[in-house]
């Protein structure tokens, strides 16, 4: 059985505070995300994670170059750390389109 869209409207609306209650839809659910304490909270955690990251990543990269020597942890963190690269731009850019949207 398909809900209707008064229905949807009328559950997001539950959730929004006095002023955001005139907006409808997804831009309404992106800005009631947007504002909350758990989304900030994590892209601040986030951001301080991506950071650590690619400071330990250069600094390996730096000590992986001078020296002839191949660690296998190195490759290995090295190899885990540009995956890790690769997740928190893709969650970056979730949070971009939720915040613009709403």
């Amino acid at each position: 059985m398909a809900t209707s869209s008064t229905d949807t409207s009328a559950f997001v609306k539950q959730f929004l505070n006095n002023q955001t209650r005139d907006l409808e839809g997804v831009k309404a659910c992106c800005h009631w995300l947007a504002e909350t304490r758990t989304f900030r909270t994590f892209f601040a955690v986030l951001i301080i994670f991506s950071s650590t990251l690619l400071t330990i990543a250069a600094d390996l990269r730096v000590a992986q170059a001078s020296s002839y020597e191949d660690s296998e942890f190195n490759e290995a963190f090295l190899t885990w750390s540009e995956n890790a690269e690769h997740v928190t731009m893709a969650l970056f850019l979730v949070e971009i389109t939720v915040r613009l949207i709403g």
